[in-house]
C-alpha cells in the first residue's frame, strides 16, 4: 500500500510542500519515507476501524497530519545546518594573525625573498577556497574512497624517489613550477582519513564476534606498519610522530585494543631496525635530547635563541621591522618566536590562547557528533592540527625539542591549503550533525567512536 499512497497526487503535493520548507535536501528522502509510513498507519486504521474508502481515508489522514507549511517549518528547525560559530570565530582570528604574520615577515625579508608574499597569498586564497568547498561537501562521500586515499598517501611517499627535491638535506619536497609542497606533511591527513574510513566500513564491527587474528594483523599492517616504514624511509620522524599520535588516538577511541597492541609492536620493531641500520641515528637522537636539556651545542642553539627572542620581545614588541638576527628560521619553524619579538608578549599570548581554544573547541565539536565516521574525522584531524600547533609554540618556549614543524594556519605556505581543507571538512561534518539520515547512524551499532 505504501507505494500507492506515496504516488497519490494529494500525498505527493503534501510532501512536496513540506519538503519545500526544509532547506536540507539531504533529509528530503527520509522525510518522505517517514511521512508515507505514518500516513499508511493512519489510512489502514481509518479503513479497518471506520470503514472508509481508501480515497476518503487518505484525505482524512492528510488533514490529521496538519498544515504542510507548519510541518515543514518544524522539520526545518530540526534538520537545518548547524554551523559551529565558536570554531569559526577562532579560525577567523587565526586567519587574521596569518595575514598579520605575512605582512610582518615580508617587511623584514631580504631581497632574495622578494615576491614570496605573492606565493603566500596564492596559497592562502587557495586554502580558503578549499575550506569553502569541503565545508559544503558531504563528508560521507569520502567513505567509499578510503582505500584510495591510503593508496594516494603511499603513492606520494613513493613519488619522492623520482620527483622529490632535496631541501635542507631531506628529500621530502615536490616542486611544481613556482610552488612546492612537503609531501610527507600532507600524508598524515590522508592516512588518518583512510584508516578512519576503513575502520568504519568493516562489517565485523557490527557483531560481538572478536576480530579474527588475520584481520588484526591486516589492520596493523595497513594502519601503522606501512605508514611507519614509509616515514622511516623518508627520514621524517616529525611527521611519523604526528601520524602515530593521531592513529593511536583513533584506535583507542574505537576500542581497537588488539590492533593497537599489534601496531605498537610493529612501530617498535620498525624504529629499532631503523636506528640499528644506521648507528649514527642513535647519536643524533642523543645529541638532540642533550642539546634540548642543556641548551648547548648546535642542537640546543635554536631553542636558546628562540627563548632569547621571546624574552626580549617585551610587552608590546620591538616593532614590525625588528628582527632578532641570531634566531634561525624566523620565517618558518621559529615564526612564533619572531612574532613575539616583533609584536610582544601580548600578541604571543593571544596566539597561544586562540590556538589552545581552537584545539579544545574542535575536540568538543567532534565529541558532540553521533555519527562515528564524522566523529573520527573531526577528532583525528584535530589531533594532527593540534599536535602541530602546540608543538610549535611549546618548542619556541623551550618546553619541547626543536623540530621542523611550522605553526599551522598562521605560517602560510603550500601545506596551509591542506590544513584549511581539513578544517573545512571538520566544520562540514559538524554542520550536518542533524542532517544525517537516522538509518545511516543505526547501520553501525558499534560505530567507530562510541
Amino acid at each position: 500500500m505504501s507505494a500507492a499512497i506515496r504516488e497519490h497526487p494529494s500525498v505527493v503535493a503534501y510532501m512536496e510542500r513540506v519538503c519545500f520548507e526544509v532547506k536540507a535536501a539531504e533529509v528530503h528522502e527520509e522525510i518522505r519515507l517517514e511521512m508515507v509510513s505514518h500516513l499508511e498507519d493512519i489510512v489502514e486504521e481509518k479503513m479497518e476501524k471506520e470503514g472508509m474508502a481508501e480515497e476518503e481515508a487518505i484525505a482524512c489522514a492528510l488533514r490529521q497530519m496538519g498544515d504542510p507549511v507548519a510541518a515543514g517549518r518544524g522539520l526545518h528547525a530540526v534538520h537545518r545546518p548547524k554551523p559551529e560559530w565558536g570554531v569559526m570565530a577562532l579560525l577567523a582570528g587565526m586567519i587574521i594573525m596569518a595575514v598579520l604574520a605575512v605582512y610582518v615577515v615580508n617587511l623584514t625579508r631580504g631581497e632574495r625573498y622578494e615576491g614570496v608574499w605573492i606565493r603566500q597569498m596564492v596559497c592562502g586564497l587557495a586554502g580558503l577556497a578549499c575550506l569553502t568547498v569541503f565545508y559544503f561537501l558531504d563528508y560521507r562521500k569520502l567513505l567509499r574512497w578510503s582505500l584510495l586515499m591510503h593508496a594516494a598517501a603511499v603513492g606520494l611517499h613513493l613519488s619522492l624517489l623520482w620527483l622529490g627535491t632535496t631541501v635542507n638535506g631531506w628529500k621530502h619536497w615536490i616542486v611544481v613550477g613556482a610552488f612546492s609542497f612537503k609531501a610527507t606533511a600532507v600524508t598524515p591527513f590522508l592516512f588518518l582519513l583512510a584508516i578512519i574510513g576503513m575502520m568504519h566500513r568493516e562489517k565485523d564491527r557490527m557483531s560481538n564476534v572478536p576480530t579474527p587474528f588475520r584481520s588484526v594483523v591486516m589492520e596493523a599492517v595497513l594502519y601503522v606498519l606501512i605508514p611507519v616504514v614509509l616515514y622511516a624511509a623518508a627520514n621524517d620522524m616529525v611527521n611519523l610522530t604526528i601520524y602515530a599520535i593521531g592513529a593511536i588516538t583513533v584506535l583507542i577511541m574505537a576500542s581497537r585494543w588488539r590492533t593497537l597492541g599489534a601496531s605498537m609492536l610493529a612501530l617498535a620493531v620498525v624504529l629499532l631496525l631503523w636506528f640499528r641500520q644506521e648507528p649514527m641515528r642513535w647519536e643524533w637522537l642523543r645529541i638532540r635530547l642533550t642539546g634540548f636539556i642543556s641548551r648547548e651545542g648546535d642542537s640546543g642553539y635554536m631553542t636558546a635563541r628562540a627563548i632569547e627572542a621571546i624574552e626580549q620581545g617585551g610587552m608590546w614588541g620591538q616593532g614590525l621591522r625588528a628582527v632578532y638576527d641570531p634566531l634561525p628560521f624566523p620565517y618558518s619553524d621559529a615564526l612564533y618566536a619572531h612574532l613575539v619579538y616583533s609584536l610582544g608578549w601580548v600578541a604571543g599570548s593571544v596566539i597561544a590562547v586562540i590556538s589552545l581554544l581552537f584545539v579544545g573547541r574542535c575536540i568538543r565539536m567532534g565529541m558532540k557528533l553521533k555519527d562515528g565516521y564524522a566523529r573520527g574525522i573531526v577528532v583525528g584531524l584535530t589531533v594532527v592540527l593540534g599536535t602541530k600547533l602546540l608543538w610549535n609554540i611549546l618548542m619556541c618556549l623551550g618546553l619541547l625539542p626543536i623540530s621542523s614543524i611550522p605553526l599551522p594556519i598562521v605560517h602560510v605556505s603550500s601545506i596551509t591549503v591542506v590544513e584549511l581543507a581539513a578544517i573545512g571538512l571538520m566544520l562540514g561534518a559538524y554542520r550536518r550533525k542533524d542532517m544525517i539520515r537516522k538509518h545511516a547512524i543505526a547501520d553501525s551499532p558499534q560505530s567507530l567512536l562510541r
